[in-house]
């Protein structure tokens, strides 16, 4: 039996081949709620690739009767002869469509990529940290050239307060976005189990894995 959180990261499933399989899901908003799904239909797409399109799905399930509706609790079940033709590592997402009729898909694709933009903001502060620097140095050097000695020490005076303020700035800019990156976009996904958050596994496909009848210990 596989518990989903629709809230959590994408999560690999695994089951044995010709055994009966649930999969339970409880469906949570971003703050951790329950959402009532009553009206709402779900479904299951395993397929061998990526690619595939669901025609070519080696599973699909719907679901419109729900285990707990106004708590947001429902499930798939897959039967043994579901999983009897299955072994290896396959591919799977799950969609629902509200009782609006709007269709969303619950596994987050994209998210990868999406936490990837969010982590290149640290590296645009830090890229604005040194265009300013560069701008500072410029003032800095016009400043020493326009009068000849106390040109030099306004300058000397202007580089310090200027660059120490650039430098506590970026650092402090940069300490307080990579914080809260760590614990919006990593901690809540892996490591905070109330908000849903599963064991970190990196450089993972989201997949099926079956274990075949003859290689079970």
């Amino acid at each position: 039996m596989s518990t989903f959180d629709a809230t959590a990261a994408d999560q690999n499933l695994e089951f044995d081949q010709g055994d009966d399989e649930v999969i339970n899901i409880t469906r949570k908003d971003s703050d951790g709620n329950t959402i009532d799904i009553t009206g709402y239909t779900f479904w299951l797409t395993i397929k061998a690739s990526k690619s595939d399109s669901d025609a070519d799905a080696v599973v699909q399930k719907t679901v419109t009767s729900h285990t707990d509706a106004v708590n947001g609790e429902t499930k798939f079940s897959l039967a043994d002869t579901d999983t009897d033709s299955l072994s290896g590592h396959y591919f799977y997402d799950i969609q629902e469509k509200t009782a609006g009729g709007g269709i969303n898909t619950l596994m987050e694709m994209p998210t990868p990529f999406v936490h990837m933009l969010s982590y290149a903001r640290v590296m645009g502060f830090a890229t604005a940290a040194v265009m300013l620097s560069v701008l500072i140095n410029q003032f800095i050097g016009t400043l020493a050239g326009s009068v000849a000695v106390l040109g030099v020490i306004l300058a000397a005076v202007a580089a310090v307060i200027l660059h120490t303020f650039n430098l506590v700035l970026h650092v402090f800019e940069g300490s307080i976005q990579s914080a809260r990156l760590q614990w919006v976009e990593f901690f809540e996904k892996f490591l905070l189990e109330e908000l849903g958050g599963v064991p970190y596994r990196p450089f993972r496909e989201v997949d099926v894995s079956v274990v075949e009848k003859s290689t079970r210990s």
